[in-house]
């Protein structure tokens, strides 16, 4: 059983409290580096969740430096992941998916991403080399909150396993 850490700043967070068979408990707190984190395991195994591609395209553009420290700081663990509540198509086809309205996307003055899905998923790759850390993209909230528990069920029998050979 784990207790999974919830970032006190995460404004739409997933529930895993119903997954008794795992997840003893959810609590609320502040984590310096990403969204999720496992008691006991807060420097080794962290998620970073997105919810649109309009807030990666935020991230990866106008927000980049900001963005880049968390990415420094996810090199750190053993286990880092960017959990997208939308597919890799809804990336690509960005910004034909963004749920921006078009005057806001042509209007140069406005503070919101203008980045292409493709040179977007150009940069996504060269994160995950650089940084040592995986994008999922799991296609909708339900399956990103999912695969994030199938990753710490995963990273904590690794653990077990460990623990049992040595």
């Amino acid at each position: 059983m784990i207790t999974v850490i919830q970032d006190s700043q995460e404004k739409m967070p997933w529930n895993f409290r119903t997954y008794t068979d795992f997840v003893e408990s959810q609590v609320i707190k502040k984590i310096p580096t990403g969204d999720y984190t496992i008691l006991g395991h807060e420097t080794e195994f962290i998620v970073e969740r997105k919810k649109s591609v309009d807030e990666l395209a935020l991230n990866l553009g106008q927000l980049y430096t900001r963005f880049r420290k968390e990415l420094v700081r996810m090199r750190e663990f053993k286990e880092a992941y960017i959990v997208c509540e939308f597919s890799s198509e809804d990336l690509i086809n960005y910004p034909a998916t963004s749920n921006l309205n078009k005057y806001s996307w042509n209007n140069k003055k406005s503070p919101i991403p203008r980045m292409k899905g493709k040179s977007m998923y150009q940069q996504i790759n060269t994160i995950q080399e650089v940084y040592n850390l995986k994008f999922i993209f799991a296609m909708n909230r339900a399956n990103a909150r999912d695969t994030v528990l199938n990753l710490m069920k995963e990273f904590d029998e690794r653990l077990r396993t460990q623990i049992r050979t040595s």
